[in-house]
């Protein structure tokens, strides 16, 4: 299992590539940390979630870009139901039930749209945010 530091800290790592202020980095470390507990507190005794966040987690230390991304389309699906996804083969395949496509790239104003839309939503909650920010600082980790 992973350390919380050293999620943390890679997290850190990547949030000041982005050029973020100080301010922010601290407060989005602090949301990182409080994440990081409820998953440990919450979800300790289901395996394919806890398995889920250490494969991102290692993917972020191996530096490692998933090859799968989101379908917009789905993506809600994805969040709540993402405890169906089975992982296989390591880095090389994800198997799951709905809401994954291979594309290549994703637009910035679409992942803008899907933060905003998050925000707005009463649906989305602050774990399913979180969850996919993580995604992101993987995919954007090559």
């Amino acid at each position: 299992m992973f350390n919380n530091d050293e999620c943390v800290n890679l997290y850190i790592v990547y949030l000041k590539t982005k050029n973020l202020s100080s301010k922010t980095i601290v407060k989005r470390k602090s949301t990182l940390k409080r994440y990081l507990f409820f998953v440990k507190r919450v979800y300790i005794n289901k395996n394919q979630k806890r398995e889920y966040l250490e494969y991102l987690l290692l993917a972020c230390k191996k530096n490692t870009v998933m090859s799968y991304v989101i379908d917009l389309r789905n993506f809600y699906d994805v969040l709540i139901n993402f405890y169906d996804f089975k992982l296989e083969n390591h880095f090389k395949e994800i198997n799951m039930k709905t809401g994954f496509r291979n594309v290549e790239f994703f637009y910035k104003e679409e992942i803008e749209k899907i933060l905003l839309d998050m925000e707005q939503s009463k649906n989305v909650t602050m774990f399913q945010r979180f969850i996919f920010e993580l995604w992101l600082f993987v995919k954007c980790c090559g």
